[in-house]
């Protein structure tokens, strides 16, 4: 059901270029239409605005590009609009999965086809047994001291604590026996998680890597 700053950004996607050439958009919910309706839809959002009611729209640049970005959502239900006013593209998404976050790599990979670059995209999967990924799990501790905790479900893998901050919710994947990733999709990243077996077959050390700029790290099996 649409909420009243909600109608008022519907109401603005006409005009939105407009914003482009004034201020930014304060916190208050603003009618971006001209004239007298304009001027009553302000009237009637700033009354609301005095019992409570707020919302924004982003006016930024990314990539070189003027973007104009408004999104909402309640437990487990989210969307979003977002229009390139210079190259004319509007891409608008809703979204059922709003507790693992998709709106940051949805706000990313949709355009980004669009304009014919590359989405954050994960590798297709291979088939890993259970028992295999029983293996997998464990702790791993980090030259500095940190640990790194791993742990094995059906058919992938996740971490607990871990030193690049990747949330419990991300699933790893395998790609081989011993190669991992995860998508990161409230940072829209990949991350992935290598493991090394010495010459007996025992499993000694873990790399973690993350292409979000957060680095990477090492870390030891722990008996």
């Amino acid at each position: 059901m649409p909420t009243c700053s909600a109608v008022s950004f519907a109401l603005a996607a006409s005009t939105l270029g407009a914003v482009l050439a004034g201020p930014a958009p304060a916190e208050r919910p603003r009618a971006l239409v001209q004239g007298a309706l304009g001027r009553r839809l302000d009237e009637v959002l700033r009354r609301y605005h005095e019992y409570g009611l707020s919302g924004t729209v982003l006016v930024a640049k990314e990539r070189g590009r003027d973007v104009i970005r408004k999104g909402g959502g309640m437990p487990d239900f989210a969307s979003h609009l977002v229009h390139y006013p210079r190259e004319g593209l509007v891409v608008i998404f809703a979204t059922n999965d709003l507790r693992q976050g998709w709106r940051q790599t949805l706000l990313k990979a949709l355009p980004a086809v669009v304009f014919g670059e590359e989405p954050p995209l994960p590798p297709p999967i291979a088939s890993v047994g259970v028992d295999a990924l029983a293996r997998l799990a464990g702790r791993f501790r980090t030259a500095s001291g940190a640990l790194v905790e791993v742990h094995a479900h059906e058919g992938f893998l996740s971490l607990g604590q871990n030193t690049l901050a990747v949330p419990p919710s991300v699933p790893f994947y395998a790609q081989s026996p011993t190669s991992f990733t995860g998508l990161d999709v409230q940072r829209a990243a990949l991350v992935s998680l290598r493991f090394e077996m010495d010459a007996g077959g025992n499993l000694t050390r873990l790399r973690i890597g993350s292409d979000s700029g957060s680095g990477s790290d090492t870390a030891s099996r722990v008996p």
